[in-house]
């Protein structure tokens, strides 16, 4: 039996499952409040324990989804909102947090830094890792400053695509074949 959110509220009982199915109702409509992940929360820990753990492995499936859902619909919301080309100004002080120890160039683990704490709706590791090799055009493994004016459209791009790959690879092998 493939599990769901309507499966969570039937290992709840009938009363909890009510109440779940309220919390639902409430959420549907657009507002979701303290109680209502209070409940979702408690009928996760109950469907985890259900059955000797025997829904372990598809409750960690339907979370990860959800968490690329939300990824996904954050980006949705602020894809295009990256300034690109950043003003001179801008690009200077950028550099500034890129460059934190100070030797004018700036490496994968830098940039990851830089789009975690100041662009987290782009933490898209896949798409940083192309935006990176992209702005890379000597391929000396380093992001100099006049490289680095190109990364943040060329994340901005590359986060696009890899949402629409991801919506095409179902299966989740991060291949694409004939029948997706």
């Amino acid at each position: 039996q493939s599990l769901s959110f309507d499966n969570l509220r039937l290992h709840r009982g009938r009363k909890k499952a009510k109440k779940m199915g309220h919390a639902a109702s409430v959420a549907s409509d657009g507002k979701l409040e303290a109680p209502e992940i209070s409940d979702f929360m408690k009928a996760l820990e109950s469907a985890w324990d259900f059955d000797g753990g025997s829904q372990q492995e598809d409750i960690k499936k339907m979370l990860v989804e959800a968490k690329k859902y939300v990824g996904r619909r954050v980006r949705e919301q602020s894809l295009g909102k990256i300034e690109y080309p950043p003003a001179p100004e801008k690009v200077d002080e950028m550099w500034k947090v890129v460059d934190y120890n100070g030797n004018n160039v700036a490496s994968l683990a830098e940039l990851d830094k830089m789009v975690v704490e100041n662009y987290p709706q782009y933490d898209n590791k896949p798409a940083i890792m192309r935006a990176y090799h992209a702005c890379d055009r000597n391929k000396n493994g380093f992001i100099s400053k006049r490289e680095f004016t190109n990364f943040l459209g060329y994340l901005d791009y590359f986060t696009k695509l890899w949402d629409k790959f991801e919506g095409i690879d179902d299966d989740h092998d991060r291949r694409i074949d004939f029948d997706e």
